[in-house]
């Protein structure tokens, strides 16, 4: 967790260098703006990247890669409900695609470790 809190610490220091440099305004935005700023900042990083790094003690990296290919579609359901996005057919179709492909790897993944839990207590049964 250390790690990540260095990332996103370094990350948000270099966009300030660049915001300054540019002198590209850090105050004078609304309330609702502050808002999406926090939850910008807050939900990717906690349910999205901390999560998938604290998974891997306790799965495999493969699948928290192919998970890892439902976070845009979790993007494009929360622009559509918060920021008022619009969502085109293509994109519907792409990540109905993405959700499926993503779970046919997870039924077949929970398929063969049960398979791979099965051979081991048969094999330490038969020792």
């Amino acid at each position: 967790m250390l790690v990540s809190f260095c990332v996103f610490f370094i990350g948000g220091f270099v966009l300030l260098i660049y915001n300054l440099s540019y002198e590209i305004p850090l105050i004078h935005y609304s309330v609702h703006d502050w808002g999406i700023f926090v939850l910008l900042a807050l939900v990717p990083k906690i349910f999205g990247h901390a999560l998938f790094n604290w998974l891997l003690k306790y799965l495999d990296a493969t699948t928290i890669s192919m998970s890892i290919l439902g976070e845009p579609i979790g993007a494009i359901i929360l622009a559509y409900l918060f920021l008022g996005e619009a969502t085109s057919i293509s994109q519907m179709i792409g990540g109905a695609l993405s959700l499926i492909g993503v779970s046919m790897f997870l039924k077949n993944k929970g398929l063969s470790n049960k398979e791979l839990t099965a051979n081991a207590s048969v094999k330490s049964a038969n020792t």
